[in-house]
């Protein structure tokens, strides 16, 4: 574990693009059994797209942005309104038959659960990291558990270092 974290933090730090970025983290991810990661900034409301830097597949990326679900997703919400890190099932709403197909649609490109952790900075638009991985729920709970001080750790330095490149 240490050799895996010592090349994430050299991968990100010497990163000088988003690829780069993402490659560093996504080999980091994918030691600790977590396959896909998103790092976004969101925009403010009526400005634009926001930033992102992700493993998520291209088509499922298209198809959110088509379907325009950033506006009743749920992990955005609980992004925009807790604090903390959370499970996506614990995101504020969750319930509307959108936000079921939302999930549905997410699941058949191989994203089914996961976690998040939001960025607030001063003067900066929230941010946040999501990191999915393909164990049922109750196993992706344990796997983040057992996990989280580094999860938490590695998203900081992704934070620090998207800012400086996006």
């Amino acid at each position: 574990m240490q050799r895996v974290f010592q090349d994430f933090v050299e991968g990100v730090r010497t990163s000088e693009d988003a690829n780069a970025l993402c490659s560093a983290t996504a080999k980091a991810l994918a030691a600790l059994d977590f396959h896909r990661f998103a790092y976004f900034v969101l925009s403010k409301p009526n400005s634009g797209g926001g930033e992102l830097i992700s493993t998520y597949p291209q088509a499922w990326l298209e198809r959110y942005e088509e379907q325009k679900y950033e506006w009743i997703d749920p992990v955005i919400q609980g992004v925009r309104a807790l604090e903390a890190p959370f499970e996506w099932d614990q995101a504020p709403a969750n319930t509307t038959p959108a936000q079921r197909q939302l999930f549905d649609e997410a699941a058949q490109f191989d994203i089914h659960c996961g976690s998040a952790i939001p960025f607030r900075d001063s003067g900066h638009p929230i941010a946040a990291m999501t990191i999915v991985a393909r164990e049922p729920p109750g196993a992706f709970r344990r796997c983040v558990q057992a996990n989280r001080p580094t999860l938490q750790l590695m998203a900081v330095f992704v934070h620090l270092h998207a800012r400086r490149i996006l």
